[in-house]
């Protein structure tokens, strides 16, 4: 939110032209930095919900082994 907010300056302006503002690009282009970003922020997301389900069927599974143990070995 606060990347394009620079984009006004006249460094910029310089750069990209007299159009250049806040989120108006001018004459310049988002970089493959910017996407890269974008992409693996977006991508920590998606490991963050398989992690969240990687837990969750992991305790059901040691619940499972848990419980044929109690039940072969007499509750002890």
């Amino acid at each position: 939110m606060l990347y394009p907010a620079g984009w006004g300056s006249d460094k910029v302006q310089g750069y990209c032209g007299p159009d250049a503002s806040a989120y108006q690009l001018g004459l310049c282009s988002m970089g493959w930095a910017f996407y890269t970003a974008l992409g693996g922020t977006v991508l920590t997301f998606i490991c963050a919900v398989f992690s969240a389900q990687a837990e969750i069927a992991t305790v059901a599974l040691l619940s499972v082994f848990h419980l044929n143990f109690l039940q072969n070995t007499g509750g002890q």
